[in-house]
């Protein structure tokens, strides 16, 4: 047969046929195969990518439940999301505790029945408060009311008080910022420093050099209009009411007891005031020690 009447697929099949200089190379070349496929093969591979396609679906659908429970059980578009009015009637007497904050207080007050959900009731408060605070204290509220009406309710219950609050282990300077800002104006830093400045008028001793360690720490809450002479009277009186608790008495003691807390306050941690106040002690009363008396810490020799 020539090279003209070779069958056109023979012909093709002979382009990967390896020459004779080829096998002796040990070139082999590539076999060209034809996959026969039964009916019942083609049948069970269309099985098997039926099956997949359902696995992947049936996934898609748990994972989509899933997603959709945990969303309705966070954003419930069933839930009133806020009630109407000022309250059912029903009076909810609601403590806002020192330190907690207003997501917290919100989600107190969704659980008392108060309002209907945290989440608007933040809404609300962002938009109404006008940089009014949620201040501690306890509140006369309704359940059922809407978050403007509690919101309002709580705010407008301070609105004629004077709130104040200082921290623990203020300086007496740091102390008058305090009662500056939180007097929302009412005092101005001179006024204020000049009520502290004849210091001796609140019955502090006059061996102290100062007011400093007289002003006690707190919460404070006066009746808008206080003098100024009022808000510090009251907080020498609470330090005052500490040292008689803790059984100090006379001026010079009362002078060494303060003094010395003051430095350990700020020298220490709680749970080293004991241990920091008996080496104050033992130098000042060592004046042939190490130190020679003196007690030659950071913030007395600053």
């Amino acid at each position: 047969m020539t090279e003209q009447n070779k069958h056109p697929e023979e012909s093709g099949l002979d382009l990967f046929r390896p020459t004779a200089e080829d096998e002796r190379k040990g070139i082999t070349g590539i076999t060209m195969e034809q996959e026969i496929v039964s009916v019942a093969t083609l049948r069970a591979r269309k099985r098997r990518r039926r099956a997949v396609m359902l696995s992947a679906i049936s996934l898609f659908v748990v994972a989509l439940v899933i997603i959709s429970g945990a969303l309705i059980t966070r954003y419930d578009p069933f839930k009133n999301r806020d009630y109407s009015g000022n309250g059912n009637g029903t009076t909810v007497t609601f403590t806002i505790r020192s330190g907690q904050s207003t997501a917290q207080v919100a989600e107190e007050l969704e659980s008392a029945g108060v309002i209907a959900d945290a989440d608007k009731f933040l809404e609300v408060y962002t938009k109404e408060s006008k940089g009014k605070y949620l201040q501690p204290g306890t509140y006369e509220l309704q359940q059922h009311m809407s978050s403007s009406s509690a919101i309002k309710t709580i705010i407008e219950a301070n609105s004629n008080v004077l709130y104040l609050a200082i921290p623990q282990g203020k300086r007496m300077s740091e102390t008058i910022d305090l009662i500056v800002s939180g007097s929302d104006g009412a005092f101005t830093r001179k006024q204020v420093e000049d009520a502290v400045s004849n210091y001796t008028q609140y019955g502090v001793p006059s061996n102290f050099p100062s007011i400093e360690g007289w002003l006690h720490p707190g919460e404070y809450r006066f009746p808008k209009g206080t003098d100024i002479k009022k808000v510090i009277q009251t907080m020498v009186d609470k330090t005052k009411a500490d040292l008689k608790e803790a059984g100090v008495s006379g001026d010079q003691k009362i002078f060494e007891v303060l003094t010395i807390a003051s430095i350990v306050e700020l020298e220490a941690q709680p749970k080293d005031y004991v241990a920091v106040a008996g080496i104050i002690e033992n130098r000042l009363n060592n004046p042939d020690g190490e130190t020679s008396g003196l007690i030659q810490s950071d913030a007395t020799v600053t």
